[in-house]
């Protein structure tokens, strides 16, 4: 019902997306295995030349351009490839936190991950907590151990899979953007973690 509503506010302009905060990392001591009945599979940051293999797949409304601007920016694409064919990946920012209803500059021991996305030919075999985990393990060879994702709120599959991850909710909060012109971000609740 509250998603339905939010869906019919957006198609006239107003934008509302309560949104979780989350800290990552090595720190669940889990370590997920996913169903891989196929033998063939790679793993790891991709290159230029791979952005249009990301930008092929079904659903995904970012332009290869785009995708290789990311790159440029010093972004990076993590990702797992199966016969030659990206189907999961994950982008890592390293100077910002840029989802737009909470940004925030990154330290040289952070980074944000973002735009995780699993093919949905091979949804249900746990690539996205399996792909996310050896990203966080190529992350801390460079240092990057504290972690931030957002997730909307009524993302059920995004919640899930960062629950595998033994993922912590740092803060809730509410974005909210107007017509496309004003926006801004309302502090709901934060949580208490250790790390």
């Amino acid at each position: 019902m509250i998603q339905e509503i939010l869906a019919r506010l957006a198609g006239i302009g107003i934008r509302i997306q309560p949104y979780y905060l989350v800290l990552e990392g090595l720190f669940g001591g889990s370590n997920p295995e996913w169903e891989s009945d196929f033998g063939e599979f790679s793993i790891g940051f991709l290159s230029s030349p791979d952005m249009k293999h990301v930008a092929a797949l079904s659903g995904r409304p970012v332009s290869e351009d785009m995708l290789l601007l990311w790159l440029k920016d010093g972004r990076k694409c993590f990702a797992v490839q199966y016969q030659g064919q990206v189907i999961g990946y994950t982008w890592c920012d390293f100077k910002e936190c840029n989802f737009v209803g909470h940004r925030f500059p990154l330290r040289e021991n952070e980074a944000y991950l973002f735009d995780a996305y699993t093919s949905r030919s091979f949804r249900g075999r746990n690539i996205a907590p399996y792909m996310r985990y050896q990203c966080y393990k190529e992350l801390a060879k460079m240092g990057r151990v504290r972690l931030y994702s957002i997730t909307a709120l009524f993302n059920t599959s995004s919640v899930k899979f960062k629950q595998k991850l033994h993922a912590k909710p740092l803060k809730l909060g509410l974005f909210v953007e107007l017509f496309k012109r004003w926006h801004f971000n309302v502090p709901l609740r934060e949580y208490k973690n250790e790390n």
